[in-house]
């Protein structure tokens, strides 16, 4: 699996961005300036989440591009309506406007402590929640994780820092998911890769691992080419990424 720094955003010059080509392994110990270190608090503002409601009504939501076409096609498709959903890993309460849209009962689940003004979104730690004894804690009817478990591991959000993070995360949810129950992943897809300490890109030889023990219902936006995307790939969904995020729809079984 080759590795690259991750020195893209979205206002880069793309240019001068380190390619797969050029830069095949990086030391990780070296500093990642956009490491997120300061980030003490996450707050979900109530007025917020109702104008992402309304985006999702209207059609116009764009948080996340093409995702949020597949995200809406595939809740119609396995409603979670009055279901209790666990949201695995937010920063900004764009899933929780869908789980709210589409009738549902959502709890975020994420390391940072997340502050809300919104009685209708439960928030808890990472941690508070799997402290609970097992048997004790609330299992969910459904979860949604969108663009969140790629980062597990790599420290970048404040997470302990392990190269199986990814893998740990799937084999928790069956832990936090009820028997039967439906998880909504979403991931970036292309040539296996690590973009330190961004994310993981996802080809065939970890997406298998990554969905080893689910059953695989549907998926969105996913054909063997986007497998093969690498950096400035002409079937990347943005510039310099090399990837293109694919949405799964899989069965806890």
């Amino acid at each position: 699996v080759s590795v690259r720094w991750w020195y893209c955003n979205e206002e880069s010059d793309y240019s001068e961005c380190n390619t797969y080509d050029r830069l095949p392994f990086v030391d990780p110990e070296d500093e990642d300036p956009f490491k997120i270190e300061n980030l003490k608090e996450i707050n979900f503002d109530r007025k917020e989440v109702d104008h992402l409601i309304k985006q999702i009504e209207d059609g116009t939501i764009r948080y996340y591009g093409k995702m949020a076409r597949a995200i809406s096609s595939a809740i119609e498709k396995f409603p979670i309506y009055e279901k209790s959903v666990c949201v695995m890993g937010s920063t900004h309460p764009a899933v929780e406007a869908y789980c709210i849209h589409y009738g549902a009962n959502p709890t975020t689940i994420e390391y940072t402590e997340i502050k809300s003004n919104d009685e209708r979104i439960k928030t808890i730690t990472v941690k508070d929640y799997y402290d609970q004894k097992e048997g004790e804690r609330n299992l969910f009817d459904a979860g949604i994780s969108i663009s969140s478990f790629e980062h597990d591991g790599l420290g970048k959000y404040g997470d302990p820092l392990d190269p199986w993070g990814d893998l740990r995360a799937m084999k928790r949810m069956k832990e936090t998911i009820k028997k039967g129950g439906i998880l909504y992943l979403s991931v970036p897809i292309g040539k296996d890769r690590l973009d330190w300490n961004a994310h993981r890109v996802y080809g065939k030889e970890r997406l298998p691992l990554l969905l080893n023990g689910w059953k695989l219902l549907e998926s969105y936006e996913m054909t063997d080419d986007v497998l093969n995307i690498v950096p400035f790939d002409p079937l990347e969904e943005k510039k310099g990424y090399g990837y293109q995020h694919c949405l799964f729809v899989l069965e806890n079984v």
